[in-house]
């Protein structure tokens, strides 16, 4: 079991107290998130200005002095549309877990043995046209991947108790 924090200017002080509580509880790991409002298509550089931690090793990003994603980390080289199928509670199989409004849908996994969505044709076209252009997708343009100061998706992740 894994607890996981997300880190914000409201409680990046409170990180130790979250790994003795993670230790208290018995849990396997726990992992730390930056706060950001990059998601689904969306950004609020003004929220970030309030809300995104003031120690640099609790950020996703660098800012520039519109506090927008400073540029020059580069764009996320994204493979998920490949190697990172998201399934849904409903059943749904998209290609990225920011597809929060399923607008582009490979099947579901009710009606459809996963081979059949995942090298579907629809599933296919969505490949193509990613590579093309990710960004004509909503959910890509504002990538949470992209600019970002460190890989992956979280900030740090720590095995507790002998767990590994």
């Amino acid at each position: 079991m894994n607890l996981r924090m997300v880190v914000s200017r409201d409680n990046e002080d409170e990180v130790d107290e979250f790994r003795k509580l993670a230790l208290e509880l018995g849990v396997d790991m726990v992992s730390f998130k930056a706060f950001s409002t990059r998601q689904d298509g969306h950004c609020d550089p003004k929220r970030d200005e309030q809300l995104a931690p003031e120690h640099e090793q609790y950020r996703w990003y660098r800012y520039n002095r519109w506090f927008r994603a400073d540029r020059r980390q580069g764009k996320y080289w994204c493979r998920f549309p490949w190697t990172k199928p998201t399934l849904f509670p409903d059943g749904e199989i998209i290609s990225c877990e920011f597809d929060l409004q399923y607008q582009h849908p490979f099947g579901n996994i009710n009606d459809r043995h996963f081979d059949e969505i995942w090298f579907s044709p629809e599933a296919e076209k969505f490949r193509y046209r990613f590579q093309a252009n990710r960004d004509q997708f909503g959910f890509c343009k504002n990538c949470v991947y992209d600019y970002r100061t460190f890989d992956g998706c979280v900030l740090s992740a720590e095995f507790l108790n002998g767990a590994e």
